[in-house]
């Protein structure tokens, strides 16, 4: 078993000593902002290849360099909202890839660009399967979108309420003594 040299392992990487403040006072320096630029393509390039393995598109050998992204679609990766309430095509609307063309998001989603298209302009709310296809081509969880959420919530309760009709009971009674 390796034994691990704290000491040294300090005195190479000092970060490891680093308070929160001392963090927040380092990354406004330039130094420190390019540390960070650093830290962000790791994460877009280790997010992008685990979506490239799931998707089966591991290839062999050295990997090429990505291209540079735009700040806001590293954010949009890195730091999502936890959910939002609006209708689904808004939201994708906020979340569309700029400067994507409707026929490479199909692509990259296996979808047709007709359903794309007519999901994008908010004329056909997608299937449970199409939300979840579409939050991971935008590495986003399904629950985002509220049309996930609210469908997920009532196949849920329909299975609970009829496997179990005694609960079902009691979950009508209480909805009741909630709805006064």
């Amino acid at each position: 078993m390796t034994k691990i040299n704290l000491e040294r392992a300090r005195k190479q990487y000092p970060s490891t000593d680093m308070t929160k403040a001392h963090w927040l006072a380092y990354l406004q320096t330039p130094a420190g902002l390019n540390t960070l630029g650093q830290i962000y393509h790791d994460i877009i390039d280790q997010t992008l290849l685990r979506q490239e393995r799931e998707r089966g598109e591991t290839k062999v050998g050295r990997r090429p360099t990505r291209k540079a992204i735009p700040i806001q679609e590293v954010h949009r990766i890195i730091i999502t909202e936890q959910y939002t309430t609006k209708p689904f095509h808004e939201a994708l609307a906020d979340l569309w890839p700029t400067g994507m063309k409707q026929t490479a998001f199909a692509h990259r989603t296996g979808l047709s660009q007709p359903n794309i298209s007519t999901i994008r302009n908010g004329h056909r709310t997608p299937t449970q399967q199409e939300i979840e296809t579409i939050a991971s081509a935008l590495t986003i969880p399904p629950w985002y979108f509220v049309e996930w959420r609210t469908r997920t919530i009532l196949e849920t309760m329909e299975r609970q309420l009829t496997t179990d009709p005694t609960s079902s009971i009691t979950i009508m009674k209480k909805l009741q003594e909630t709805a006064k």
